[in-house]
């Protein structure tokens, strides 16, 4: 908002990517079209729509794992790496899967490189680190 001008801006979806519409403060239903602003790259980019499609293979995944198909999470955890490379959370579901499929070795791997994107909170270090030290590969 810049009070100084007049002009507030409204956010379009999605998550607020979308342009920036402006409006005048003394008329809310008085848009400016000039002053909006265009949306984010993200959004032209396809980044945007990679990371919703990546964050999708990740829910699958851990959808397929907690239903005992460790085969699918380990493709879904692909998938997700695939389109959004190097985040913790997919090599935890992938180290994960390998480990119910008894691929102690890739399994110790997976978690290592999970410890090293810094996974965002503490609880999930002590958890990657806690299967990483129990896979039978780790001994």
């Amino acid at each position: 908002m810049d009070l100084t001008e007049g002009i507030f801006w409204a956010a379009s979806p999605p998550n607020q990517l979308g342009k920036f519409v402006a409006f005048d403060v003394q008329d809310f239903d008085r848009e400016l079209p000039a002053r909006t602003l265009p949306p984010d790259a993200t959004l032209a980019s396809g980044e945007f729509e990679k990371a919703r499609q990546a964050r999708e293979s990740l829910a699958g995944g851990q959808r397929s794992f907690k239903h005992k198909d460790a085969l699918t999470a380990l493709s879904q955890a692909d998938k997700a790496e695939t389109l959004n490379p190097g985040f913790y959370q997919n090599a935890m579901l992938r180290g994960r899967a390998l480990l119910a499929l008894g691929r102690n070795q890739e399994a110790a791997k997976a978690f290592e490189a999970a410890l090293a994107a810094q996974p965002a909170f503490f609880c999930r270090k002590a958890t990657t680190c806690r299967l990483a030290q129990t896979s039978p590969a780790a001994k």
